[in-house]
């Protein structure tokens, strides 16, 4: 499930299941709603919210309201920044060629708010990820590939490569994650934190952001709250657990 999100000056991309902004290749049940809320926070504050409905036949669809101002940015963006706010259709497709490998195909697509400054401008982005789960306490790897247009990726590279892992420091209770979105343009960040299982099927996220390398984007911290009471589908084990809907 991916919203998308702002921390500082840029946009991490999030979507339907996900590491922090790496999309897991893995879907809400059929007739069951994954939901996720991502905060933002440094010079520019952002709230991302994520809805997605199981449609059955390991496929979703669902909605992102992202890039929320949470308070004026204390660097105002420049033009060409990809610091736009707007509403996506989201959906993915999940495969299962083997019970160690799930592979994702993904896209969201939508415009960007109209503000005074600026018209609506359409915003498109898709990704590919592929996951090797060790089905035990060894954790789960992810690589992928992403493409968006300007508005959405912002100044840079338009395709990039997507890595992620999760491992477990207490099973079922505390997992160590770790995303990266390569590239130079304002998605491309690196997250590194962990996920915490709480009362009544919740998961809290907390993650220190780092720039990718050559992209000049700045650090932060994102807050993930994710509502896990729905079934997914597929369940593998502990790496169902960052999984969301659960």
């Amino acid at each position: 499930m991916v919203a998308i999100a702002s921390a500082l000056s840029t946009r991490e991309a999030s979507a339907q299941q996900n590491l922090f902004n790496v999309p897991v290749p893995a879907v809400a049940a059929e007739d069951k709603i994954f939901f996720q809320e991502q905060l933002n926070v440094g010079s520019v504050g952002s709230s991302n919210t994520t809805f997605d409905y199981g449609l059955g036949n390991n496929f979703e669809i669902g909605l992102n309201v992202f890039n929320v101002g949470l308070y004026p940015a204390v660097t105002p963006p420049m033009p060409g920044d990809a610091g736009r706010n707007g509403v996506l259709i989201n959906m993915q497709k999940v495969f299962e060629p083997n019970e160690s490998f799930d592979i994702g195909i993904g896209t969201q697509q939508g415009v960007s708010a109209t503000t005074s400054s600026q018209q609506t401008e359409y915003m498109g982005y898709g990704w590919c990820v592929v996951e090797y789960d060790t089905h035990n306490d060894h954790g789960r790897y992810l690589a992928g590939t992403y493409i968006g247009n300007p508005t959405y990726t912002g100044k840079g590279n338009s395709v990039g490569w997507m890595l992620g892992c999760e491992y477990p420091l207490i099973p079922e209770k505390m997992h160590f994650m770790a995303d990266w979105l390569g590239g130079t343009n304002q998605i491309s960040v690196a997250v590194i934190g962990a996920v915490v299982e709480l009362p009544r099927h919740w998961q809290l996220s907390l993650g220190a952001q780092v720039p990718s390398p050559g992209s000049h984007n700045p650090y932060g911290m994102v807050i993930e709250l994710t509502r896990t009471a729905s079934n997914v589908s597929r369940g593998k084990g502990f790496s169902d657990f960052s999984r969301g809907a659960n």
